[in-house]
């Protein structure tokens, strides 16, 4: 994360600190013109995977990544996580799907903020 992203971190983590919500920091103009997008969401639905291995193993500041499932038959808009190995991780909540859309389909970068309660920071250009 570059360091304009780390000082936004800090202070929307000053104001109020983001776990169980999703948060969103204006878009602001970097030195390349290009948009800034900051926000933060957790993953759910994790405690009904039948492998648990790939989520005994996330630490914190390991990448994420996100895919569209379709043909989820609970949510037709379902937007899975999973890590490098493309091993299911959970999904993001159905209030932050709208937000989470965003980013996909264009440069982003997802992180795990803090593996405890399963938080994950993005930022992309976008």
């Amino acid at each position: 994360m570059g360091s304009f992203l780390k000082d936004m971190k800090k202070a929307v983590d000053k104001g109020k600190k983001v776990k169980k919500s999703l948060a969103k920091v204006e878009p602001k103009k970097v030195k390349s013109e290009e948009v800034a997008f900051l926000t933060s969401t957790i993953i759910v639905g994790s405690k009904h995977l039948e492998d648990k291995e790939p989520l005994e193993k996330l630490g914190d500041g390991d990448s994420v990544f996100f895919a569209f499932e379709p043909d989820n038959e609970f949510d037709k808009n379902a937007i899975v996580v999973v890590n490098s190995k493309k091993q299911r991780l959970g999904y993001i909540p159905k209030g932050d799907q709208k937000e989470i859309n965003k980013v996909m389909g264009v440069k982003y970068k997802a992180e795990i903020d803090d593996v405890e309660d399963l938080s994950v920071w993005i930022d992309c250009d976008c």
